[in-house]
């Protein structure tokens, strides 16, 4: 008896809340129309658009979620990735073939031999980023491709902790 009164309290929940479409932006508030006519007009400009960009045959997601419909950075993502699309590589048929040849990649062995033969090639360079552990993250940024590093003296830097006002 008490499953079946709590089966008809979470149906009664689920069919009184409202779907995400439906669901208001904020909690409404009598006092303040103008702000209310923003959120409303906000609203009306938000909407799940096509996010997917076609590579070949298949559609990989760009930007999962709602956004606003005309937004100018959906536009400039959009007008970035038609351009790149347009760029030709001609090594796509090598490295295809060559990935193909040293498959199957079901071991980290596997992945490290495809890439080796990539890079025999000619066609890549081996990732560097081996930064599994604090060590290696080190030695990866000391290494032949790391990052300049430089030690920072203490007249060289202020800690902006150090500025700010007592009264916070």
């Amino acid at each position: 008896m008490k499953v079946l009164s709590a089966l008809t309290t979470v149906a009664s929940i689920l069919v009184s809340t409202p779907s995400p479409t439906e669901a208001a932006l904020s909690i409404p508030s009598s006092t303040n129309s103008t702000r209310a006519a923003i959120v409303y007009a906000t609203s009306q400009q938000i909407s799940n658009v096509d996010r997917q960009f076609p590579v070949g045959d298949k559609y990989y997601p760009v930007i999962p979620g709602p956004t606003p419909m005309s937004s100018l950075y959906n536009k400039t993502v959009m007008s970035q990735l038609a351009k790149i699309s347009t760029l030709d590589n001609k090594n796509v048929s090598i490295v295809g073939g060559v990935l193909q040849k040293m498959g199957p990649y079901k071991s980290l062995e596997s992945f490290k031999a495809g890439y080796d033969a990539l890079e025999s090639a000619g066609l890549i360079d081996i990732p560097q980023a081996l930064d599994n552990s604090d060590e290696n993250f080190g030695a990866m940024r000391l290494g032949i491709r790391g990052y300049k590093i430089k030690l920072v003296n203490s007249n060289e830097w202020t800690d902006p902790l150090n500025c700010l006002s007592s009264c916070l």
